[in-house]
């Protein structure tokens, strides 16, 4: 290619086709100084340079001479024998430095092309100045020269040119304009913009940091443990932040947006909710069995996915505090000071006692402002996230400690997926009872992953169906577990009535009573024990009816079967009269049971209060 011009001092694109490398830019934008000449394809040999005085001068100085010399080229093997005997050319004589683009013209890969050591060595021997050029950012100029020595070729670190040395001059230049730079790209470049005098915001020794200001104040990342940052990919689509550690692993922030929109206004809230991205809608496999690994044990690595559902990104500037620890705080700086400590009224020391953990609380609502969830998170100060996971609550008995199956690896009960469409989250803390709203709300959409092979065509329909199973499945649980706890109460029941003197021994009698017709109850409800414990089919019970309906049909996006219809008409039309039997029997048998003991004087038992008048 030619290039036309005016003369010294003109910029100009050079370029030079490789074998292997296609179209390379070799110098990019350049100033040129004096004539140029552009050799083929040894090592696409750019010379430029002033011209040597003593040389001959071309008839045309401004311009760009192509030579494709067969020298420099080669054939046969009497130069690779002997470097002295590749000529050097007529051309090459008038100019005084060489510039040799690497990639695809000095090498291709890890080999040098055909007869570039020699035809490198002969411009040294002819006294010419040779600088080698590279539009690589991937490799150091140290590795660069690494690889010369190993290919045949004498080089220096001062004869290598890379991007990141061109880089590094011209940030250098730039140096009191600029402070931080975030690198996309190699470490090598990262290492050019660190030498020019800049910050590399891309990590550190000590964890992950980002600004808000250009680089005055830097906010550590507290959810990353104190470890060497070697590197940070941002995900274009999803927005997830890739961090690379020393030793450590690879760790994944998901969704930077939170970090992108906050101001510094935004820090100095009392609190914030940011935007919630759109959340999809999918069932959840449990490849593993269970959650986690399952029943693989720890050993068996496994990487946490990102939460399921809709996920809020919320601030909290200060954290929400106890009475004590704000008496605290007061007399840890009243001591630093130099006061002196006073001890608590009595009063205030009980109201410590008696005060609950503040806490956070997010309430979801539908496009009709019905509350579908609240979910309580801890007041810790800093940027924090919590996942609603598109569901109901749970429609079982409350339990305040995670039931066996939990403990073994089960999921914790949840209630019936919601319905697809717009929500609304708000925010408020919870401080000794009292609830006050905190932020602004944000709406936010749960879409379907359109994944199903089968999907409901009416997902109100299906919606209704699991809420009213739902409300059986609350009922007959409820039930069940009253039943349980009634036979639990009866067996102090008979203890008291032994050990009170007054009571009429019938009363034993009827407790039996009771208690062998709340089994019948039980077999209603839940099944027969008898013909179960001796591996004999037994019939579906109440119970098994609903939850058939609750373990088929809830993890699934399909509309209900004609047998889940079936089941939930069978259940409630066997529970409705059971659910009044077990009501009279708890609220009118076995109260006035518990009225007979205490007029005789038994001791307390669970499930009566006990009666006193002053003598």
């Amino acid at each position: 290619s030619a290039a036309r011009g005016g003369g010294a001092g003109t910029r100009r694109q050079l370029t030079c086709r490789g074998r292997g490398s296609g179209r390379a830019v070799v110098a990019g934008r350049v100033a040129v100084v004096g004539r140029v000449a552009v050799v083929g394809r040894v090592a696409g040999a750019v010379v430029f340079d002033r011209p040597s005085r003593s040389a001959p001068q071309p008839a045309a100085p401004t311009r760009v001479n192509v030579a494709a010399r067969a020298s420099a080229r080669g054939r046969g093997t009497a130069a690779k024998d002997n470097p002295a005997a590749v000529p050097l050319s007529p051309l090459l004589r008038r100019y005084d430095h060489a510039l040799l683009d690497l990639d695809g013209c000095v090498w291709v890969g890890d080999e040098p092309t055909l007869r570039a050591v020699e035809a490198v060595t002969t411009l040294r021997r002819a006294g010419k100045g040779i600088a080698f050029i590279t539009n690589d950012s991937r490799a150091s100029g140290e590795d660069l020269v690494r690889k010369l020595w190993r290919q045949g070729f004498q080089a220096s670190r001062e004869e290598v040119v890379t991007v990141g040395g061109a880089l590094q001059h011209l940030l250098a230049e730039r140096a009191d304009r600029l402070r931080n730079a975030f690198v996309i790209g190699s470490d090598a470049i990262a290492e050019h913009v660190a030498d020019a005098g800049l910050k590399v915001a891309n990590g550190t020794e000590f964890g992950l940091y980002f600004n808000l200001d250009g680089g005055k104040k830097w906010i550590k990342l507290s959810s990353l443990p104190t470890i060497a940052v070697r590197d940070l990919v941002i995900h274009k689509r999803e927005g997830d932040l890739a961090v690379a550690t020393f030793g450590r692993g690879f760790y994944i922030l998901d969704d930077v947006t939170p970090l992108r929109q906050v101001k510094a206004e935004t820090l100095e809230q009392d609190a914030a909710l940011f935007p919630v991205r759109k959340a999809w809608m999918y069932m959840q496999a449990s490849p593993m069995g269970g959650r986690d690994q399952g029943f693989h044990g720890a050993s068996f690595y496994l990487a946490p996915n990102p939460p399921f559902g809709a996920v809020f990104t919320y601030f909290l500037k200060e954290d929400l505090k106890t009475r004590r620890k704000v008496r605290q705080e007061a007399e840890k700086k009243l001591e630093k000071e130099g006061g002196s400590l006073v001890y608590p009224p009595w009063e205030s020391l009980r109201e410590e006692d008696r005060e609950v953990e503040p806490s956070l609380l997010f309430t979801v609502r539908d496009e009709e402002g019905n509350v579908v969830r609240r979910i309580t998170a801890p007041g810790k100060s800093g940027i924090h996230r919590i996942a609603w996971d598109l569901h109901f609550p749970p429609s079982t008995p409350i339990s305040i400690t995670p039931s066996r199956r939990e403990e073994l690896g089960a999921p914790p009960p949840t209630g019936p997926m919601a319905a697809p469409g717009r929500y609304t989250v708000s925010l408020a803390k919870v401080v000794d009872g009292v609830t006050t709203p905190l932020g602004a709300p944000q709406t936010f959409e749960a879409v379907p992953l359109a994944l199903a092979s089968m999907p409901a065509k009416d997902q109100a329909t299906q919606l209704q169906f699991e809420r009213k199973t739902a409300r059986l499945q609350r009922a007959v649980r409820g039930a069940a577990q009253a039943v349980d706890e009634a036979r639990e109460h009866l067996k102090y029941i008979q203890k008291a009535i032994l050990d009170t003197p007054q009571a009429d021994v019938k009363l034993i009698e009827k407790a039996r009573q009771i208690d062998l017709h709340l089994q019948d109850v039980e077999v209603k409800l839940s099944g027969d024990p008898t013909l179960a414990s001796r591996n004999e089919p037994t019939p579906p019970a109440i119970l098994d009816r609903v939850e058939n309906i609750v373990q088929g049909h809830w993890s699934t996006s399909s509309e209900a079967t004609r047998t889940f219809q079936e089941d939930y008409a069978l259940a409630s039309a066997e529970f409705a009269p059971v659910l009044e039997d077990v009501r009279k029997t708890i609220e009118v048998d076995l109260k006035g049971l518990q009225d007979q003991l205490e007029a005789a004087g038994a001791p307390w038992t669970p499930g009566r209060v006990p009666s006193w008048k002053p003598e």
